[in-house]
């Protein structure tokens, strides 16, 4: 009885040594893969990502009485690194659209002075 008492309670500390909070390790991803300089994030991959950090922060929030100073401080440095991390995709894909932009005027522009010169 007291073996199986053992096994029983050795479980339990394990399970509650592990307090990763749900979408923990997706979050951990996509920032190691943003961080990367040829990181080629697609608008589809941000948007899952974005909605898995919403699930992570009301997990935060339901769980983190229950976590040590520890688990917090990691929690919300990985909070800080996504956002870093997501600013920076943000202004990249800002980047790609005025040089789209830009390429566009060009073309506008040939097309209109090639056109009042006839």
């Amino acid at each position: 009885m007291k073996f199986y008492f053992a096994i029983i309670f050795s479980v339990f500390v394990l399970c509650a040594c592990n307090n990763k909070l749900n979408y923990q390790n997706d979050i951990e991803s996509i920032v190691k893969k943003a961080q990367k300089e040829d990181a080629n994030i697609t608008a589809k991959e941000w948007e899952d990502a974005d909605l898995k950090m919403e699930k992570f922060k009301e997990d935060f929030d339901l769980k983190k009485e229950q976590m040590t100073k520890e688990e917090r401080d990691e929690a919300n440095e990985l909070m800080g690194r996504y956002v870093a991390v997501r600013i920076k995709g943000s202004l990249n894909e800002l980047k790609e659209n005025i040089s789209d932009f830009d390429n566009q005027m060009d073309g506008a522009m040939k097309e209109l002075t090639d056109s009042t010169e006839k």
